[in-house]
């Protein structure tokens, strides 16, 4: 395919030239902004169009219908159909696209290729990485998006997962402990175990009594049998002193 570039200074009329290919293949905007020169009723584009199978001389003239006209200044027969041959399938859009660029909308089409936003960024993306079929993952990663997410679907898993993630959050929300909080309780808590260890120790010393009164206890029969055998023997007065052959004269006088 062969490429055109028109250059020349500001004002030149090269943006001009171009928009007058374009209305004269797809019409004159209702909005045009060339009627200073001659007036909307007066103005016409024209050109002869040519390809391998003949040429057609056109002229277009802004309007509501039938703006395609003849060199005689009447509506073609056929109507935009006549075109057809000689656009070769192209649309306003893809034509502009493919065949009219400025410095505008290369930036315009560069930002929406690198978004792949349209038809034709999705082919060069397609082409250029290598992938096949980009339209068909597209939409399957967008059917895939719609079952996960949807703004105002309880039953999506997203908006499930983010119920979940909500209450789970309230949840550490309302059992949060704060610094000062901790703090206290930590104090509690040492205070507590001060406490218990001195209850400890009070137990160990009780025990410690409580084993001796249970040793006495046990001992507490014998002692009284003691003491009342003492006090008997201390109520028989004083003992005669025996001599201290007395044993054996007990035996002889038994054996006498």
């Amino acid at each position: 395919m062969d490429i055109h570039i028109i250059f020349g200074p500001n004002e030149a009329g090269k943006s001009t030239a171009l928009l007058a290919i374009e209305n004269l293949l797809f019409g004159i905007a209702g909005n045009s902004p060339y009627g200073f020169l001659h007036g909307y009723k007066d103005m016409r584009i024209g050109a002869v169009l040519e390809n391998s199978a003949g040429k057609l001389e056109i002229r277009r003239r802004k309007g509501n219908r039938d703006t395609l006209l003849t060199p005689a200044d009447v509506p073609v027969r056929e109507g935009e159909g006549a075109l057809a041959p000689y656009l070769s399938g192209a649309d306003e859009e893809s034509f502009t696209r493919l065949f009219c660029l400025d410095h505008k909308r290369l930036r315009k089409g560069g930002g929406e290729i690198l978004d792949s936003r349209n038809e034709a960024g999705q082919v060069i993306i397609s082409a250029g990485m290598g992938l096949s079929g980009l339209r068909k993952k597209l939409d399957e990663l967008k059917a895939e998006a719609e079952k996960l997410w949807a703004p105002r679907a309880q039953k999506r898993e997203y908006n499930r997962a983010l119920d979940l993630y909500k209450s789970a959050e309230k949840e550490i929300r309302d059992n949060a402990v704060t610094a000062a909080q901790w703090e206290e309780l930590r104090r509690a808590f040492d205070e507590a175990q001060e406490l218990c260890a001195s209850f400890e120790e009070r137990k160990n010393i009780i025990s410690k009594e409580l084993q001796k009164l249970n040793r006495s206890r046990r001992v507490y029969g014998s002692i009284k049998d003691l003491a009342e055998i003492e006090e008997e023997i201390s109520g028989l007065g004083d003992a005669m002193m025996l001599p201290e052959d007395a044993n054996g004269s007990l035996q002889n006088a038994e054996r006498e």
